[in-house]
C-alpha cells in the first residue's frame, strides 16, 4: 500500500518513473514504479536526487528544494520535453 500523498520523479539515469512511499509498516521504503529501485529513507532518496541534478542540471526543473528535502513540482510545471531528455540519458 502506498502513501498517495508522496510522489516524485525517479532520480535514476534514463528513468522517467515515479517514486512513491510505501506504508511505514513496510519499512518506510521509497520505490520507483518503473525501474523498481528502492531507497530505505527519504535522506537516501534526497541524496540520489541531488546527485542526478548535479549530473544532469535540467533535472532540477522537476524537483523543488524545501526544508524537509526535495519535493515534487506539479506535473503541469514540468518541462514539456522532460521525458524526452531523460530517455536520451545513458543507462548508468
Amino acid at each position: 500500500i502506498m502513501n498517495q500523498a508522496f510522489k516524485i520523479r525517479c532520480p535514476l539515469p534514463h528513468c522517467t518513473g515515479w517514486v512513491t512511499q510505501l506504508d511505514p509498516e513496510d519499512g518506510s521504503l521509497f520505490m520507483c514504479d518503473d525501474c523498481g529501485q528502492v531507497w530505505e529513507t527519504k535522506a537516501e532518496l534526497d541524496a540520489a536526487i541531488a546527485a542526478i541534478i548535479e549530473r544532469f542540471p535540467y533535472r532540477a526543473a522537476v524537483y523543488r528544494q524545501t526544508a524537509e528535502g526535495f519535493a515534487v513540482v506539479p506535473e503541469a510545471e514540468e518541462p514539456a520535453d522532460y521525458e524526452t531528455q531523460v530517455n536520451q540519458e545513458p543507462w548508468a
